[in-house]
């Protein structure tokens, strides 16, 4: 049995897909019926056809939020392939089809969470004078079958939604046009961002993996499940740097006292040392690395002979918003460290055990960040050279006014690393780490795929491996564990970071989240994920040659 199509124009070819629950013997499946007729055109030439859903499958399927179509045909033919979201009530929608070759037909249904509800394909070969009637059986499909876009080949076993993927220099913010974006493993299905670095795709079946290529660098975020994606291409451009100190006098500085200024956003401290005695007012440095804003400022009176915990000689602390940047380098001016309140710092010592994956220790660092209101970092306590056996230190922390205080401590064989985090409310409350997370090792790397092996068994909430060539990167993302990855294909429209016949350094990074930082894994904060961890083990790097 049929549904009646409801009217033929004789001008022009009509192609009619009228789903429907019932026609004339109700099925437990849909019906979509196409038909064409009336027209003048030739075979294989383009025609004004009108697409109707039908007014009856939203009764057999009443969540249907979405009705996709695609079409699709032999290469080469005009018109297709096409895909579009058809009004769920019923409405025509005109559309430019061929004639007189095979195309194929897909309805596939989702629901408002994308959740895909039912899918039906026919094979019809449109003739431009005929009355064709085309049924097409619209069948539910059973909970948890992967969706398999028709024209892109994307498969994904959650929800088919809409992807928003929004690139950006890393610390100055800046949007980036004509990105490459794309998704899968082909490198076949792409979008280039616009002028406000925005790269939009209609159809996507998730978790997907999406992968960016922009001036030489790439960034790729695996498995992402969201519908927003904001990824933050590497920014290494390095910028001068001017610190200010109470001008034009200078700081008071005594007889065997320096004052050194540190830069931090709370994941890299970058600092401008001075020498004993020198007052000058201006310190400046040629080269910091960008930091996106607020970056803050901790300029620290001292005397190199002083052992931990060091007196308090003059602390002071200040923020600069818009970070250290390209667009905005940091140029600021604060007061005399000496005259401020004085301080009584603490001690903390690490004593860091034999950590699996490492070889005897031969550096271990621990910074103390004071949060404040303004969700600035401001470092309070600086690296005091004692490292007394070679696996422990002392460090002094000025307990500043804070909403909170967060402890990164490190542990490095020059070639691979350690890393904890700890925080708390107090800066008292702050402890030696009792526990090292253990050190993977790469053990293959190529053009195609990168694998590595845990020392030790651990827990891990994810990873970030790097593939550096020369002045190029590329960053992965993942936030499932893994032991091992495959590189896409890459475009043919991007620029790959890595040529064949160049020596390329790859590392990982395996880490885990702190629960209470309010990391989303469905919109990412790539920039401070270092910031949201609470553990991370870095390989050495391994050198290959794709």
């Amino acid at each position: 049995m049929r549904c009646f199509l409801n009217s033929l124009i004789a001008t022009c070819a009509l192609l009619v897909l009228a789903a429907c629950s019932q026609a004339g013997n109700p099925t437990q499946s849909g019906a979509a019926l196409a038909g064409a007729g009336g027209g003048n055109g030739s075979t294989s030439t383009l025609a004004t056809v009108l697409i109707s859903s039908g007014s009856t499958l939203a009764q057999r399927f009443p969540t249907m939020a979405r009705l996709q179509l695609s079409v699709t045909g032999p290469v080469g033919s005009s018109g297709v392939p096409r895909q579009l979201n058809l009004p769920i009530g019923g409405q025509s929608v005109p559309l430019l089809l061929p004639f007189g070759v095979p195309l194929v037909f897909t309805f596939d249904l989702f629901d408002a969470a994308g959740i895909y509800l039912a899918s039906g394909t026919t094979t019809q070969t449109l003739l431009a004078d005929g009355g064709l009637v085309i049924p097409v059986n619209v069948r539910a499909v059973a909970p948890g079958v992967s969706y398999v876009d028709p024209l892109t080949g994307l498969a994904g076993s959650g929800p088919v939604l809409s992807l928003t993927v929004s690139v950006s220099t890393g610390a100055s913010q800046q949007p980036v046009a004509g990105a490459v974006v794309s998704l899968g493993a082909s490198g076949a299905v792409t979008a280039v961002t616009d002028a406000s670095g925005i790269a939009s795709f209609n159809s996507v079946p998730l978790p997907q993996d999406v992968h960016v290529f922009a001036n030489g660098d790439a960034v790729s975020v695996l498995g992402f499940q969201g519908t927003a994606l904001a990824v933050p291409m590497p920014e290494r451009t390095p910028q001068p740097a001017t610190i200010s100190i109470n001008p034009p006098a200078g700081p008071t500085l005594a007889a065997g006292e320096l004052l050194d200024v540190y830069l931090s956003d709370g994941m890299t401290v970058q600092g401008i040392g001075g020498m004993i005695g020198d007052s000058a007012a201006v310190r400046s440095h040629r080269a910091l690395m960008p930091m996106r804003g607020p970056v803050g400022i901790s300029a620290i009176v001292e005397n190199p002979l002083d052992i931990s915990p060091r007196p308090d000689l003059g602390f002071l602390a200040a923020s600069v918003p818009a970070g250290h940047h390209i667009l905005a380098p940091v140029n600021a001016a604060i007061a005399d460290p000496a005259v401020q309140p004085r301080l009584t710092p603490l001690l903390l010592t690490l004593s860091v055990p034999p950590v699996s994956g490492l070889l005897p220790l031969a550096h271990v660092r621990a910074d103390v960040f004071a949060v404040g209101a303004g969700g600035w970092y401001q470092l309070v306590s600086h690296k005091d050279n004692q490292l007394l056996p070679p696996n422990r230190r002392d460090i002094s922390i000025w307990p500043v006014a804070a909403n909170s205080f967060m402890l990164h401590a490190l542990a490095s064989d020059t070639y691979a690393e350690s890393e904890v985090w700890q925080r708390a409310p107090l800066a008292s409350a702050l402890s030696a780490p009792a526990a090292w997370p253990p050190v993977p090792a790469v053990t293959a790397a190529s053009a195609v795929s990168l694998a590595w092996a845990d020392s030790a068994p651990h827990a891990w909430d994810g990873y970030v491996a790097e593939l550096q060539q020369g002045a190029h990167l590329w960053r992965l993302f993942s936030f499932q564990p893994g032991l091992a990855l495959s590189l896409p294909s890459v475009p043919p429209a991007a620029v790959s970071p890595l040529l064949a016949g160049f020596a390329t350094d790859a590392l990982v990074r395996e880490y885990r989240l702190d629960p209470a930082a309010g990391f989303s894994s469905m919109s990412p904060d790539l920039w401070y994920l270092p910031r949201m961890l609470s553990e991370r083990a870095s390989s050495a790097s391994l050198t290959f040659i794709p």
